[in-house]
């Protein structure tokens, strides 16, 4: 959406003052709405034009002393004018969408003179009116039309992708009565789902408890070999356990540890990097508080323990992520291509706003 302001400092001798939006090599000497591909709403009779030189009956006019704003809405595909912030409606709809408009505004009679506000510094020249309102009715509308989207009530693709959702993350007893109640017993938990999510909960829980050592051997006793094979991930456990034991003060341990097992092991650059920041742990009396000190936070934790979980779920033949996640991250990815392609919705739509408003 765009918007800008025209303030009249002087209707000068007639008045014939227009304001509008035109194509780059629209004609200049006639005043905007009377050329094709011009928009224009004209002072000395309120009428507006687009494309010739006969106008409607739109709003009232306009003379010295009083502002016109202009919106032009490319999700609505609509040229709003106002009037001392008050909107006088839709003066022009289906604007084409493959036209590029400029900020239009013409004179006939001398002494005409505006002042035009562009928003581009709007702490020393604030818009005089309430475009953030204007904006968020756009965007609510926007949302709206999304959110009332049908689905049909007869299929069952929503209540399927809630119960493999809950399923996939371990709620098991909410997912039993998704099944039982919403899709009539068509899906039900079995016992072999629930033990391998317990497991697979249990090795990451190792993780966030500070106990990555045995993270690493309960992954290995669920997938034999799955270190030899992800030596990335079991790199970084192991970079963990030394971290831990810096942390609790066994230094000596931490040492032999560092020396023996950690610094043959690394590999990559990747690994060396993460080396690097690990032994700089030993340098602090306060490890937890130092400069790398990120690597004993809780969300480097969390993000280890996910990249284990996903690690494991590949090697037991599983999907990393739930079929409603996926489509998630499809409809992300398809919005930032959107994005790119300068599509007016997605350019004002907020996936994250619009998930939390949804829910």
């Amino acid at each position: 959406m765009f918007y800008f302001e025209v303030e009249i400092v002087n209707k000068g001798r007639d008045g014939y003052i227009g304001i509008g939006l035109s194509v780059k090599d629209v004609k200049l000497d006639r005043l905007p709405g009377w050329e094709p591909n011009s928009y224009g709403y004209h002072g000395d009779d309120g009428h507006v034009f687009n494309g010739r030189g006969t106008g409607r009956p739109y709003g009232p006019v306009y003379t010295t002393g009083d502002w016109i704003g202009v919106i032009y809405d490319r999700f609505e595909r609509t040229i709003t004018f106002t009037k001392k912030g008050f909107q006088l409606g839709p003066a022009f709809q289906n604007v084409p969408e493959n036209n590029k408009f400029y900020p239009t505004v013409g004179f006939r009679t001398p002494d005409e003179e505006i002042v035009v506000n562009f928003g581009d510094d709007l702490d020393r020249r604030p818009f005089k009116g309430d475009y953030r309102s204007i904006l968020d009715g756009v965007v609510s509308n926007l949302y709206r039309a999304v959110l009332n989207t049908k689905v049909p009530s007869e299929n069952t693709v929503i209540p399927e992708l809630v119960f493999d959702y809950l399923q996939h993350h371990g709620y098991w007893e909410t997912a039993q009565i998704v099944g039982r109640d919403i899709l009539k017993g068509a899906r039900t938990v079995s016992e072999a789902a629930k033990e391998e999510s317990t497991a697979l909960s249990g090795v990451t829980e190792f993780v966030m408890q500070g106990d990555s050592m045995k993270a690493l051997e309960a992954a290995e006793a669920l997938k034999p070999g799955l270190s030899e094979r992800n030596p990335g991930i079991a790199f970084a456990l192991k970079a963990q356990v030394l971290c831990e034991l810096i942390s609790a003060k066994k230094d000596s341990e931490a040492m032999i540890y560092g020396r023996e097992v950690l610094v043959p092991a690394a590999k990559t650059k990747e690994d060396t990097k993460l080396l690097d920041s690990t032994l700089c742990l030993f340098a602090y009396t306060d490890p937890e508080n130092s400069p790398h000190g990120w690597l004993l936070s809780t969300s480097h934790k969390t993000e280890l323990a996910a990249s284990l979980a996903r690690c494991l779920r590949k090697e037991l033949g599983k999907r990393e992520v739930s079929t409603l996640e996926e489509i998630y991250r499809q409809s992300c990815c398809l919005h930032g291509l959107l994005d790119d392609l300068n599509d007016p919705s997605a350019r004002v739509i907020d996936v994250a706003k619009f998930i939390d408003q949804a829910t």
